[in-house]
């Protein structure tokens, strides 16, 4: 028999105090991962905004109030090649993640 505070026949409910480490862990990860992301999507909206054009292998002229943001644009789009290393680094951080959380997940029993 449950009563209304989830104990069952008097005995509280194990604590998963080990959880919450792997959530904040989780949520660093795919932070880590999403990073680039961040100056490479400011750089295609000014890009956008101002009708300039960038391409990845040279810098392009954008006059902006008398004021070429052309090599600014160039330097954001390319922080998009840090996703090359943030992505896979990730990825095996991910992996170590659900291997640590699947060796600890019946710590408390």
């Amino acid at each position: 028999m449950t009563s209304g505070n989830g104990e069952k026949h008097g005995r509280p409910r194990p604590k998963r105090w080990w959880l919450n480490g792997y959530l904040v862990s989780f949520v660093m990860i795919l932070g880590f991962a999403a990073l680039p992301l961040g100056p490479v999507l400011y750089g295609q909206f000014l890009e956008s905004v101002h009708g300039c054009t960038t391409v990845f292998h040279k810098e392009i002229p954008c006059m902006v109030d008398g004021t070429d943001i052309g090599s600014k644009l160039y330097q954001l789009g390319g922080a998009a090649y840090l996703l090359v290393l943030t992505v896979p680094a990730s990825v095996v951080a991910l992996l170590i993640w659900v291997v640590a959380l699947a060796f600890s997940g019946g710590k408390g029993r």
